[in-house]
């Protein structure tokens, strides 16, 4: 599908998180009364916003479905090394560390997944959201997944068939540990990024530590999300090293942009002009050239 720009996307209409990354397991055993739910509320969110914040406007994004075929694509093993680029309140963690990880257990409740943030409370705070949407009813609806009771930790949690989303920040130990996806979300922190001592700690921790925990060396995936910072940031260190598959969404597009993604609607175009902004919905021109004046 192409637009005349992303604001004109027909399908924001429709909530991408239930939309794209739980349409395939609904059946016949589930209701239409859920169905309606899971679908017909986009200015609420859909269930997991809602689960979460209940009292928040949920703005559809055309670029949440852009981020939703990358991460499906990654857990199918179609791609390996996504790094999707993107400015702050865009709700990359909620798609990349809550949502994502409770749609990969849902799907394979084995899966093992370790979700890296830059500091241990937030990875905690993002761990307690993934665990209150597979403990909710309406996702125990939707999926065989259970949650193990054995195994219920803020920093790890457990399923009963030995799957698990471990949380852990940049320096974290990890020895003993392993995953079948790793999701890198913000290693920095704004003002960290300026340090070059910040900045080589969590690229060394990449190296050394992190990069080891893959369970399959070969069919293993990293997906890294982030605000880019420096150019010797983590994205500018793992390029260096090996090829990975670059997403650019910028606040304000820097050129003409077009972006094409396999999803279950099939194949879909989402075109960019130059000095358009990437959600004007919530974040128009306006607003954006003020965040960026000099104060």
């Amino acid at each position: 599908m192409r637009g005349t720009g992303f604001a004109s996307i027909v399908w924001r209409r429709h909530n991408l998180f239930s939309r794209y990354l739980l349409t395939e397991v609904l059946n016949g055993s589930v209701s239409e009364s859920l169905k309606a739910e899971s679908f017909g509320y986009p200015h609420r969110g859909g269930p997991p916003l809602r689960e979460l914040n209940p009292q928040t406007r949920f703005s559809f994004g055309w670029h949440f479905e852009i981020i939703a075929a990358k991460l499906a694509a990654l857990f199918e093993g179609r791609i390996r090394r996504p790094i999707i680029n993107l400015p702050p309140r865009h709700l990359k963690s909620h798609l990349a560390s809550v949502t994502f990880p409770a749609w990969c257990l849902g799907r394979n409740p084995s899966a093992q997944l370790l979700c890296v943030s830059y500091a241990q409370e937030l990875a905690d705070k993002l761990s307690r959201d993934c665990r209150r949407i597979v403990a909710s009813d309406w996702y125990r609806q939707l999926f065989p997944t259970r949650l193990s009771p054995q195994r219920q930790a803020v920093p790890e949690f457990e399923t009963t068939a030995q799957g698990c989303r471990i949380a852990t920040s940049v320096g974290g130990v990890l020895t003993g540990r392993g995953a079948d996806i790793i999701i890198i979300d913000d290693p920095l922190k704004p003002e960290e990024a300026l340090s070059e001592a910040h900045r080589q700690g969590a690229n060394e921790w990449f190296d050394h530590t992190l990069y080891s925990r893959l369970n399959d060396k070969q069919r293993g995936a990293i997906v890294l999300i982030m605000h880019r910072l420096h150019e010797d940031d983590l994205v500018g260190h793992v390029l260096a090293q090996e090829d990975w598959e670059i997403v650019r969404l910028p606040a304000i597009a820097e050129e003409d942009e077009t972006i094409v993604v396999d999803n279950l609607l099939g194949q879909r175009c989402f075109e960019r002009r130059r000095g358009e902004a990437l959600h004007p919905a919530r974040e128009p021109l306006p607003m954006l050239a003020c965040t960026r004046r000099p104060r």
